[in-house]
């Protein structure tokens, strides 16, 4: 209940079809069915969809329960939100992803230092997911930017503040 948003009442009776979302095709259920159908148990992950209609993430485990004479009785069917974990692994690969393209650019001997900056600081934006970042170098009191991506009048190369008037 907790999980689905079906009440007890709501899901007795009925189907875990109650929660398809759409996000598997055909040929994932057709696959499950011809595992269970043959006796095997099936664990995968699947994208649920809640009463309200938010996804949700589950690893389940479908095992065929049979007789004493081996013949299919009924499925039992149990799931384990993994959402949370999904989005944190997904994390976890966009990071490594991004530090990969920054050592991958920092590494190449073949580019200039200002084009390596402009660089890291685009991986950097996009990653972030952030409109605008710039690199800046401080000298005799001033700030000056040395390389920037993103759209902004104050924030381009060659703009200067005094030091007093920045964060830094």
């Amino acid at each position: 209940e907790e999980l689905t948003g079906f009440s007890r009442t709501e899901a007795i009776g009925r189907t875990p079809r109650i929660l398809k979302s759409g996000a598997q095709d055909e040929s994932y259920y057709q696959e499950m069915w011809d595992a269970i159908l043959n006796g095997n148990v099936w664990e995968e992950e699947i994208t649920n969809e809640t009463k309200s209609g938010t996804e949700y993430v589950a690893h389940q485990t479908i095992a065929p329960v049979t007789d004493a004479d081996g013949d299919l009785q009924q499925f039992v069917g149990i799931q384990r939100d993994v959402t949370r974990r999904r989005t944190l692994e997904e994390q976890i690969e966009r990071s490594a992803d991004t530090l990969e393209r920054l050592y991958e650019e920092i590494a190449d001997e073949t580019t200039d230092l200002q084009s390596k900056i402009e660089s890291v600081i685009d991986i950097g934006t996009t990653h972030l997911e952030y409109p605008l970042g710039y690199a800046t170098r401080i000298a005799d009191g001033t700030q000056r930017i040395i390389a920037a991506v993103g759209d902004h009048d104050a924030i381009r190369p060659g703009a200067v503040d005094p030091v007093e008037r920045t964060y830094c």
